[in-house]
């Protein structure tokens, strides 16, 4: 669990002093004497030194949550603020948002501008009643931005931008957010650059798009890694680059984007930017299925169907094919539909292929489309029909599965069509 790391002046500040009492030669032992006379500072200052570690003091999140508490009994609104961290966050005690509340208005009342954008961000969540409440939540914010932090100004744009209509105020959004951005906020560089792709509050410019995401992700936002990755992969804003989407991809994978190591496993399997490896291909599909990808459960699941990075194993692709199905994933549905149809790791039931089939189909994917017209032509869980054949490899081809409109024009032309299962 990891604490709020926003130093603010005032932070900045108390952790001068704690150098300062370092350089006097203030030991611990001595800040918990002046500490147990009454000593505001020197609770504040211990409780700073166990959370940071300073000193050569053992980290102590407990300890910090002790001396974070007895100053802010005594009125001390950094003390309260940071306490209300620790209830927001349950480090050092238990979570508990009615306790953080409390003790971030007590700071907020006081003028603290970090407080104030505690306050507003728990009632920006909702964490203080049922529902957000945005009217409150603006409130709190600005009084912070009117402090200079930056957080409550991305959050305020946030609320504009993605909030309930009647906050609607996208030109107002993209205004907070070149502000934040103009101060390093690489969450509001993100949002800029998906606001110029989406053409929200400011005209479609993919460029401008990748300049905002390319900023963010410069400076580590993993979200941003991993659209710099489709960015170069597609070619929206920025020219295909298949070995720079690979290597931006990578970057997001290894710090914990989940759709990224999808993306790294299919850039691996299909050799983008780098060479062919199904080994490294299986392991992030893994990585990302487990993380509850539904496009990674479908890729893994090939994988094992088709026995590439590790041995064919049925049983397991069709488990894979199932949690990614179970989702409305059009693709697995249609790869479920052929391992019934195929009686690989199941029981082989036509019936039960054409309904997986169809689903996908309804979704409009062109491999479910293309599936179900064949389960139509050869009458395999489904009364045969050609003129359903013909319906549904028509809208396969339409989408551009070339073998949907070889099939079509064998039908058309009295000839055979061809069943091959992807």
């Amino acid at each position: 669990m990891k604490l709020f790391k926003i130093f603010t002046p005032a932070i900045l500040l108390l952790l001068i002093v704690c150098f300062q009492l370092a350089a006097d030669g203030e030991s611990l032992s001595s800040l918990k004497r002046h500490a147990s006379v009454g000593n505001t500072k020197a609770m504040e200052t211990l409780g700073f030194n166990y959370q940071f570690g300073f000193f050569g003091v053992q980290k102590n999140y407990a300890k910090a949550f002790y001396w974070f508490r007895k100053a802010a009994l005594k009125g001390d609104k950094y003390a309260e603020t940071e306490l209300g961290n620790y209830y927001l966050k349950g480090i050092g005690t238990a979570k508990n948002y009615t306790k953080a509340f409390y003790w971030f208005r007590k700071a907020a009342l006081q003028g603290y501008g970090n407080a104030e954008y505690r306050l507003g961000y728990l009632y920006e969540f909702g964490l203080v009643g049922i529902h957000p409440d945005y009217f409150k939540a603006v409130y709190w914010l600005k009084k912070a931005v009117a402090q200079g932090s930056i957080h409550a100004e991305f959050d305020i744009g946030k609320i504009y931008f993605f909030g309930p209509v009647f906050y609607r105020n996208y030109p107002e959004a993209i205004n907070l957010w070149k502000k934040a951005a103009k101060q390093g906020s690489s969450k509001a560089e993100l949002e800029l650059g998906n606001a110029y792709y989406q053409g929200k509050g400011v005209p479609r410019n993919y460029v401008y798009a990748i300049y905002w995401i390319k900023k963010a992700a410069r400076q580590g936002n993993r979200i941003a890694e991993n659209e710099m990755g489709t960015a170069y992969n597609i070619g929206i804003g920025a020219q295909k680059n298949p070995s720079k989407s690979f290597r931006w991809y990578k970057k997001a994978a290894k710090n914990g984007i989940i759709a990224a190591a999808n993306n790294l496993g299919y850039a691996y399997q299909h050799g983008l930017g780098t060479s062919i490896n199904y080994l490294k291909a299986f392991y992030w599909y893994q990585k990302a299925a487990m993380g509850g990808n539904a496009s990674a459960q479908n890729n893994l699941g090939y994988l094992y169907g088709h026995g590439l990075g590790t041995p064919i194993n049925y049983s397991e692709s069709v488990y894979w094919l199932k949690k990614a199905a179970a989702t409305g994933d059009g693709v697995s549905e249609s790869n479920l539909g052929i391992a019934y149809e195929l009686g690989h790791g199941v029981a082989q039931n036509y019936s039960k292929a054409a309904y997986w089939f169809r689903k996908s189909a309804e979704q409009g994917n062109p491999y479910g489309e293309s599936d179900l017209a064949v389960s139509y032509y050869f009458g395999y869980g489904v009364p045969k029909s050609y003129a359903k054949a013909v319906y549904y490899f028509k809208l396969s081809a339409a989408q551009g599965n070339v073998l949907a409109g070889k099939n079509l024009r064998a039908i058309e032309s009295g000839g055979n069509i061809e069943a091959i299962y992807y």
